[in-house]
């Protein structure tokens, strides 16, 4: 076998390893997404109650607050 044709074939190989490396990925991408979905049809304000619970516990008005000057 020829120097060229070693390579030609090898590049083949690799090129064929990365393509299929890139489509393992994208399925496990589209579980991963089709499952989120899923989760978020089946309690769509879950998220949102998460979300308002985290960020109006770290906030309190002042104690003292007034805007009346004596």
């Amino acid at each position: 076998m020829k120097p060229e044709e070693y390579w030609a074939r090898r590049m083949d190989q690799l090129n064929e390893a990365m393509l299929s490396r890139g489509e393992d990925y994208i399925r496990t991408q589209r579980e991963e997404y089709e499952r989120a979905l899923a989760k978020s049809v089946r309690r769509p304000n879950a998220g949102m109650r998460g979300w308002l619970k985290t960020t109006t516990s770290a906030w309190r008005p002042p104690v003292n607050c007034s805007t009346k000057t004596n």
